[in-house]
């Protein structure tokens, strides 16, 4: 998707965070390697889904992804997208661990945290621009995952993200918990994963899988295409 470059601004846009929250136990009975590609079947897959939502990745760090939400878009929409590929993310997940379970008795523990509210915003970089995001949306979003690791949770989501998308909070194992930051409330809830209904619909995103078409016999025994 071509998006027009915008100049350094400040608005409401959804954040969402993905922390790769078990690789340093995993580094201690993998090797490096091994767990690097983990981390690169994992990246892929929400880089994917982050795309395929019509949004835009800030950044691929050594644990973190980070995606901007709403930049070209209202926030309900933002919200809705987030929502999506937030959806996409743990059905990525859940094949990587089928995967990673059947070769190596582990799995890979991924916290996907989103938060719609303000953030300042700019552009870095020379050739492919990239969108950065910082203030108290990114910040939110970040205690949110600290949450999701707290309650052994594979999602949070605040409450303004169901909001602003006008859906409700999923009934089934939906853990409620606020947080305070500059002295407001933010509610949030914990999830185990993400409904089909509150994603719209599963989606068939198979572009990561196409990629195992040159892999090499080790990765298609640990990801089941």
């Amino acid at each position: 998707m071509n998006q027009q470059k915008v100049a350094p601004l400040e608005r409401d846009v959804v954040i969402l965070l993905c922390q790769f929250s078990n690789r340093s136990v995993l580094e201690c009975t993998h090797l490096a390697h091994d767990v690097l590609f983990v981390f690169t079947r994992y990246a892929e897959s929400a880089c994917s889904a982050v795309n395929d939502a019509g949004s835009t990745v800030s950044y691929v760090g050594h644990d973190n992804i980070c995606a901007v939400f709403g930049l070209h878009d209202g926030i309900a929409r933002a919200s809705r997208q987030a929502l999506t590929a937030a959806h996409e993310i743990g059905q990525a997940l859940d094949n990587l661990n089928g995967g990673l379970d059947q070769k190596w008795g582990c799995v890979a523990k991924i916290l996907v945290s989103i938060h719609a509210g303000f953030a300042a915003l700019s552009y870095i970089g020379q050739g492919v621009e990239t969108v950065i995001a910082a203030g108290p949306a990114m910040e939110i979003a970040e205690e949110l995952g600290n949450q999701a690791l707290h309650a052994d949770k594979a999602f949070a989501i605040s409450n303004a993200v169901f909001e602003a998308a006008n859906l409700k909070v999923p009934d089934t194992n939906a853990l409620a918990f606020s947080l305070t930051k500059d002295a407001v409330m933010i509610r949030g809830f914990a999830l185990d994963a993400i409904p089909d209904e509150i994603a719209g619909g599963q989606r068939r995103n198979t572009r990561w899988r196409k990629t195992l078409v040159h892999a090499s016999a080790l990765v298609k025994t640990i990801i089941k295409s």
